[in-house]
This record gives C-alpha cells, sequence and structure tokens, in this order.
C-alpha cells in the first residue's frame, strides 16, 4: 500500500494523503504523471478540504471493477491532510475489521513519531495495533488531578500491569510539551504527574489548544476515548464516568464524557459514575444519547463508592467474551460507544452512613468554594478523602484496577472474536 498525492482540483485538496494499491501503480500514465507535476500551477493544492466522505470498496459497484484503483480488500477510511495539528494519520480498515497504518515513521528507543502529527505513539503500541492486537487505553486525569501522592503513580502502574495481565497492552494518554503521547512510559508519566509543571486537565475541545500552545495535560475520559478512537484503540478503563451535575437546572454543567461516549465507538468499563453526580440524570442522558449501559453480571447501576446506586439496568452481560460479542455487533449498528458498568466488591464499598455524610460535606466544600465546570469534581474528591480519612482513596484504587483488569480480558475477548 503506497501513499500518493491527489491530483484532481474535485478533491479540493491540499497535499492530501490517499490509499492507492501497489498493483495498479505500474499503470500510472505519463499523463497522470504530468497532471501531479503541474497541480501547483493548476492550483489543484490551494484550496481547504470542507468534508470528505468515507469509502468502502463494497459501497459503489465501480470501485470494485477491474482497474478502478480500489483493492476490494482495503477501504479507505481516512484520508488526512499533512502538516500541522489538523490529521493525525491514515487509517486503513480491511474487511476483517482491523486496522493497519501506513505511515512513515521515526523510530527512538520508546516512542514511534508520526511525521506532520501531534501524535506519538511507543514502538509497543503501535506494534500492537498494526498487528490487530488487543490495546486498552488508559486516562491520566486520575494520576495527575484525582488522586494524592504517591498512591497516583502506584495506581497507575498497577493498571497497566493489571491490563498486561489481561493479556492486553495499556496505553496510558497524556500530552507533554505540546504533543499527545499514546503509550506513556514512566518516565513521561512522572514528568507529566509532576505537580511544578501544572498539567492542565484536558478534555476533549481543550486538545487542540493543548497542541497548538506545546502545553502539559492530563486527559479526562472524553478527552482519552476521543484521541483513542482516533488512533484505533477501541476499549478504555477509567474509575466513574463524568455526568450530569446535581445543579444542573441553574449551572447547565453536564461532563462532556458524555457527549464524547456518544461520539466515538469505544467500549469504556467504569464503576458507573461518581456519587457525587446527579445519577438519574445522567442515565437518562446516556438513553438520549444513545449509548448502552450494560452491567457487567449485575442489573443494578454502581454508585463507584458503593456496588449499587439505587438505578436499574435494561441490560447485564455474563462475561467478558458475551461483552466482546454485544460490543462488535453494537459497532456494526451504531456510531455511539459502549459503557459496561463494573461495581465494586461489596466487600470494599463505603458503609451507606459513611458515603452519604462525606457526600453532604463535600457538596458543601464546593458551594462554600464556589467552584464550578471541571474544577468540581477534584474538589469533591479531596472533601471526599478527607472526610473518609483516606477510606475513599482505597476504594478508587481498587475499582479503577479492577476496571483496567476487565477492560483488558474484554479487550483480549474482541481480539479472539476477530481472528
Amino acid at each position: 500500500m503506497l501513499v500518493e498525492q491527489l491530483s484532481t482540483s474535485a478533491a479540493r485538496g491540499d497535499r492530501l494523503a490517499v490509499a492507492r494499491d501497489d498493483r495498479h501503480r505500474a499503470q500510472t500514465s505519463a499523463a497522470e504523471a504530468r497532471e501531479v507535476t503541474h497541480q501547483g500551477t493548476l492550483g489543484a493544492q490551494r484550496q481547504s478540504v470542507a468534508r470528505v466522505l468515507d469509502v468502502g470498496p463494497h459501497d459503489e459497484s465501480s470501485v470494485n471493477r477491474e482497474g478502478a484503483g480500489a483493492d476490494v480488500d482495503v477501504g479507505v477510511r481516512r484520508v488526512r491532510r499533512r502538516g500541522g495539528v489538523t490529521g493525525l494519520f491514515t487509517q486503513f480498515i480491511p474487511r476483517n475489521g482491523r486496522r493497519q497504518f501506513h505511515v512513515q515513521t521515526v523510530h527512538s528507543p520508546c516512542v514511534t513519531k508520526f511525521r506532520n502529527s501531534a501524535v506519538e505513539i511507543s514502538d509497543e503500541v503501535a506494534n500492537a495495533l498494526e498487528k490487530g492486537r488487543n490495546v486498552v487505553a488508559l486516562e491520566t486525569t486520575i494520576v495527575v488531578h484525582g488522586l494524592p501522592s504517591p498512591v497516583n503513580l502506584e495506581v497507575a502502574e498497577e493498571c497497566e500491569s493489571a491490563v498486561r495481565e489481561s493479556g492486553s497492552i495499556p496505553a496510558t494518554i497524556g500530552v507533554l510539551e505540546g504533543r499527545v503521547v499514546v503509550g506513556l512510559n514512566e518516565v513521561q508519566l512522572r514528568t507529566l504527574a509532576d505537580p511544578e509543571r501544572h498539567a492542565a486537565k484536558l478534555s476533549a475541545r481543550d486538545l487542540g489548544m493543548a497542541l497548538a500552545t506545546r502545553g502539559d495535560g492530563a486527559t479526562t475520559v472524553a478527552g482519552t476515548i476521543s484521541i483513542a478512537n482516533r488512533v484505533g484503540i477501541e476499549v478504555m478503563a477509567t474509575g466513574g464516568l463524568g455526568g450530569v451535575h446535581r445543579d444542573v437546572r441553574d449551572s447547565f454543567d453536564e461532563s462532556a464524557d458524555l457527549t464524547a461516549l456518544s461520539r466515538n465507538q469505544v467500549l469504556v468499563v467504569a464503576s458507573g459514575v461518581k456519587s457525587i453526580l446527579d445519577i438519574g440524570a445522567t442515565l437518562e442522558r446516556l438513553d438520549t444519547l444513545g449509548v448502552p449501559v450494560v452491567g457487567f453480571r449485575t442489573n443494578r447501576f454502581p454508585g463507584f463508592y458503593q456496588a449499587e446506586s439505587g438505578f436499574s439496568l435494561d441490560w447485564s452481560i455474563a462475561d467478558e467474551s458475551e461483552a466482546a460479542l454485544a460490543f462488535l455487533a453494537h459497532r456494526e449498528l451504531s456510531s455511539t460507544g459502549f459503557l459496561v458498568a463494573n461495581p465494586i466488591d461489596h466487600k470494599s464499598e463505603l458503609s451507606v452512613e459513611l458515603h452519604d455524610r462525606a457526600l453532604s460535606s463535600a457538596l458543601e466544600r464546593a458551594r462554600a468554594l464556589g467552584v464550578s465546570g471541571k474544577e468540581v469534581t477534584p474538589v469533591l474528591l479531596a472533601e471526599f478523602a478527607r472526610y473518609t480519612a483516606g477510606a475513599s482513596v482505597a476504594v478508587n484504587r481498587e475499582l479503577v484496577v479492577s476496571n483496567a483488569g476487565l477492560a483488558g480480558r474484554i479487550c483480549a475477548a474482541i481480539a479472539k472474536e476477530r481472528a
């Protein structure tokens, strides 16, 4: 598979990379070569791309004609514009559904750099993706903004270990000096978590500005799954999903995690949503957005620090294989993500009494400080940790590591189904 420049003004392209089957390369005529040579003169590269539609090999009969220039086994999934931060890289999806990446790379001891891209993917993750192996994305907000030091880095290591033990490859995602890193190594993660660097909390909307200003940032669930979907990672693990806040009628405060889930075909394993939120409203919003919420061996929605929140679920899955089958079927029919709700063990949850007292104290603390938006959750979690004398941190630690392991096993099951 080779990458060429579009030569027609109809594509309205500016140095667009396109897929071309190398079996047809020998058929390129001298006239075509001259046309490419004179692109600049004819102004074929000076117009911006407004919209490029996906083209599949079976979408149009002409695509499959002999000499039509498209491989019947490969469809163009994305066409990227080279240069700047507007595109990550060209992505090809064969009929077996596995993504393959055909880009020039520059190898370093620990990182693969995609030229003309704002993304760096570790060699381990890049190799796994190229071979169609199972990779699990991990967020960094919990490390930088969610847990106290040194527990934060310990949990990050435990999550990666849990993914590996499940037979999958971890890909911890963050932004360092204006570059998205997919597969942060230990040194990079410590750098990002250093309080002196003041790493920002990056949702999906913040990524472009962080790259443009060469900033550092920890990715939220929304930021992480947006990047994961872009590079071909289908599964992500987190502690608790963001959601609709309790005072939404006055603040209109709703986490971008929900919207990102509705836009990206990524399976997310979480212990429900944080109990500081309006759980009922969050479930209604996910329903409206078309995101399935499925309990793992439960028909009750988890309450983060508690095994259940008091809300029932329509669907439950018995094991990882069933989760894989459900997700693959969902992908065929919907463009949204898929939420697997994995509750904390009843033996480890906070008692109802302690949880409710801590929640009241946390909400009062947030009101006293007058925080809003992305600053609310860190304040509430910190007050939970203070009020419970660290018990909430222990619960958070256990559930996020458990979710990482489950995500790894589901990811391995997805790969097995596709084999």
